[in-house]
């Protein structure tokens, strides 16, 4: 197939439920081999960083996608062969500790399953030389959207706090503005991570967290499209560098102190900003996500009642208005 001369993007693209498998075999991992070629650059700290990208020759502006907790490219694909169907070039790093992307030391790249940073800098920095090193060099228009989903959401926004000039519109998708601790008190919360801190956990897995188990597990998983599901958990099966899973004592405080400075700094953010937020969410609270639009000067909040975590792996309706309201929300870029 002619990739170059697809007709244009349409809601009617996007895969239903039943349609999904047959779309992700004859249409979108054609597409992913034949146009997202792979990359590394080296971080602030000589840290070794995967990526992804392709370029659209009739680019109307570049998308960058910053992804979440425990995720990886491939999880992506049907995300960015929708956007390079729309006339966008697409990008997408690793964060460290993620897929291809180095670990922080020897025993992590023993542990793949584990997640683990010390400070939300360092990813915003992963982020930073990104585009700097990229992006920004490869963009045919220099116009860049950033696409940001639960932590990815978190670094998006302290990037652009920090980094103001760099994208001229994000859409966060069920960002992690508030972690839900799932009814732990936060007298609780604190009291662990002081201790944490005493007993040098920084490695240890926090309660509710562990590695990759090999189980099926739909049901309390944040999708509600079982197919899409059942893709990702295959990639995780057929691929070690992609069971990263559970979430150490280190990367859990510095997610809670990541998220307060996002709040507390919103303001800082004046670029147009499209924030989905989920009901049935069970990974981040919504007061967060409701803070923060408030202080920032021009987010539109669109809420799914219905929709559990990952928005873009919901049911069929609203899928497709998900990204109607993208369409829309992009407009011209």
């Amino acid at each position: 197939m002619d990739w170059k001369k697809m007709e244009n993007f349409s809601i009617d693209m996007i895969a239903g439920e039943d349609d999904f498998p047959e779309m992700m075999e004859e249409k979108i991992l054609p597409w992913a081999g034949a146009y997202l070629k792979d990359g590394y650059f080296e971080s602030f700290d000589g840290r070794r960083i995967h990526y992804a990208r392709a370029i659209n020759e009739n680019e109307r502006a570049t998308v960058v996608v910053s992804h979440g907790f425990c995720e990886f490219i491939p999880k992506y694909y049907e995300v960015l062969y929708y956007f390079y169907n729309m006339g966008y070039s697409v990008f997408m790093l690793e964060y460290r500790g993620h897929g291809f992307s180095q670990r922080a030391t020897e025993a992590l790249e023993q542990e793949l399953d584990k997640v683990y940073v010390r400070n939300y800098r360092e990813y915003v920095e992963d982020l930073h030389g990104f585009m700097d090193q990229v992006v920004c060099k490869e963009s045919l228009t220099g116009e860049n959207i950033l696409f940001a989903h639960s932590m990815g959401g978190c670094i998006a926004s302290l990037f652009l706090e920090e980094y103001p000039k760099y994208f001229r519109k994000a859409i966060l998708s069920s960002p992690l503005h508030e972690m839900n601790f799932r009814g732990t008190s936060s007298l609780a919360v604190n009291a662990l991570f002081i201790l944490s801190k005493i007993l040098h956990w920084d490695m240890k897995y926090v309660p509710g967290q562990h590695g990759f188990d090999d189980v099926y597990a739909f049901d309390h998983s944040s999708c509600l499209s079982e197919n899409r599901y059942k893709y990702i958990f295959g990639c995780r099966e057929k691929e070690p560098r992609y069971t990263t899973y559970g979430g150490c004592y280190a990367w859990t405080r510095a997610s809670v102190a990541a998220t307060k400075q996002v709040v507390r700094n919103a303001s800082k953010i004046t670029i147009p900003v499209l924030l989905f937020q989920a009901g049935l969410d069970t990974m981040v609270e919504a007061n967060g996500q409701n803070v923060f639009a408030g202080r920032a000067s021009n987010v539109e909040l669109v809420r799914y009642d219905e929709s559990k975590h990952e928005v873009f792996n919901s049911l069929d309706y609203i899928r497709r208005d998900y990204y109607k309201k993208i369409i829309d929300f992009l407009g011209d870029m």
